[in-house]
């Protein structure tokens, strides 16, 4: 009785009366094939998000099967949802991703064919389609990364790379493909990521970033690069070996920090042909000052310049050298809109903003923070981190390494959100050591490359963010 009522009345021209109807149809499960036709038949280019969402959960409740135009008008409503949200500036929170997977999940338990009109939907290649990944036949994946490659194609240097496209990405065999990947390196925001997929079949081309890779905050990043580099032929050049001494000097006597170090070490050894007693394994989780001293003393010698530039004083002189640059800006030409664009592209909104947002609201920081502190926390995020947002390091019983942001722990295990963006769910009975590091896991060089105006543009654009 319900189900005919609502259905003599809906579309009623009104948005929220309509989607009040949706819910009501929701809650009472109605199995009405005309009413699931009129819900589904909303769904269009010009419907509103929230509306959208109001007749798929609807649809969902409904185990009737559906015809071809129902499945595609579905598929489009899913693949577009994303790109309406973000039209009209409405939020969303961080279990966002796993409520659209619970929905879809449901809608694809009433047609099993709805994943493959997924993948066939128009713009369907986008960062938030990569949840409906986990219901696309293993046969149709190739299909699927194709989209995904077509996509980042079309958009050019404006796609938003994720931690989540690299990893798709990166699965793939094509050579193309992995070059797609490797240009997305000059990107800070998933740099740590595609260093993690190109060390999983290290190639000499990629050396050079491997050895860049072993400054990185994230313990995983440095791990992935020192097995790749294991991988290659023993390296010559001089920053090859201070890049492994940096490691070295910077990595702790800690169960997971020596055990990286150790890596760095052997591959000093391998490389050089010199050892100066360092000692691995439990005997070794010291500090170990005098053979750390003994392996700087040689690199000086031989590498002089090089080492003085790489080691000596480098905290002290970027913070200088920010405070020069800083006083240089002309602040005023700054303009909003190129900052937005300025805080896009350097992937600042992946941290700050939105759904998958980790670091601290920024929301009223030009206000509460002068604009020299700003920047340095920008330009140097390790250098005053709040306990806040200080990183948790992970160590498991298989010797896996990961630090990041605990954003669930009890009893059973905890939940980290790691430095390339990846979630991890880590029982307890497989973590063997668990501690709390003084940094951050924002990336080093967000603003490298930047030129003063852009400083300036993206002052302004903070300067908008009110709260």
């Amino acid at each position: 009785e319900v189900s005919r009522s609502i259905e003599t009345v809906f579309p009623t021209g009104n948005r929220e009366l309509d989607d009040e109807l949706a819910r009501l149809a929701a809650m009472v499960s109605t199995a009405e094939p005309r009413l699931l036709e009129k819900f589904l038949a909303q769904l269009d280019r010009r419907s509103h998000p929230v509306s959208d969402l109001h007749f798929l959960i609807t649809a969902a409740r409904i185990p009737l099967a559906r015809n071809e135009g129902q499945r595609k008008r579905t598929a489009r409503a899913l693949v577009g949802l994303q790109a309406k949200i973000d039209r009209t500036g409405l939020n969303q929170d961080s279990n966002w991703d796993d409520r659209v997977g619970e929905l879809y999940a449901a809608l694809c338990g009433h047609d099993a064919r709805l994943p493959l009109a997924v993948l066939e939907a128009p713009g369907f290649g986008l960062p938030s389609h990569v949840l409906f990944l986990g219901r696309i036949a293993r046969a149709d994946r190739p299909r699927a990364r194709a989209a995904f490659v077509a996509a980042i194609h079309k958009a050019g240097e404006d796609y938003p790379w994720t931690a989540e496209v690299v990893r798709l990405l990166g699965q793939s065999d094509d050579p193309a493909v992995r070059a797609l990947v490797r240009g997305a390196y000059e990107r800070v925001d998933v740099r740590g990521s595609v260093v993690l997929e190109l060390a999983r079949r290290a190639e000499p081309v990629d050396r050079k970033r491997f050895v860049e890779g072993l400054a990185s905050s994230s313990l995983e990043v440095v791990g992935g690069c020192l097995g790749a580099l294991a991988k290659l032929p023993k390296g010559t050049a001089a920053g090859e070996q201070l890049a492994l001494l940096g490691a070295v000097r910077r990595l702790g006597a800690a169960a997971t920090e020596h055990g990286l170090r150790s890596r760095a070490v052997s591959l000093l050894r391998r490389n050089t042909g010199r050892r100066f007693g360092f000692v691995s394994g439990k005997k070794g989780r010291v500090a170990q000052p005098k053979a750390v001293a003994a392996w700087t003393a040689f690199l000086e010698t031989a590498y002089p310049e090089e080492t003085r530039r790489r080691l000596g004083g480098a905290a002290v002189a970027s913070l200088e050298g920010l405070k020069k640059r800083l006083a240089g800006v002309d602040w005023d030409s700054g303009d909003a809109s190129r900052g937005k664009a300025v805080f896009a592209k350097r992937g600042c909104v992946q941290c700050h903003q939105g759904r998958r947002a980790l670091g601290p609201d920024l929301a009223g920081s030009a206000g509460r923070f002068s604009r020299a502190d700003l920047f340095t926390a920008i330009v140097l995020p390790n250098r005053d981190v709040s306990p806040r947002y200080q990183t948790t390091v992970v160590q498991t019983d298989d010797g896996r390494v990961y630090n990041g942001l605990i954003v669930y722990q009890s009893v059973d295990g905890l939940t980290l959100r790691t430095g390339t963006n990846q979630t991890i769910r880590l029982e307890r009975e497989e973590i063997e050591y668990q501690a709390r590091r003084p940094e951050s896991l924002m990336a080093a060089g967000l603003l490298k490359g930047l030129d003063d105006g852009g400083y300036a543009d993206l002052y302004a654009y903070l300067k908008t963010l009110r709260k």
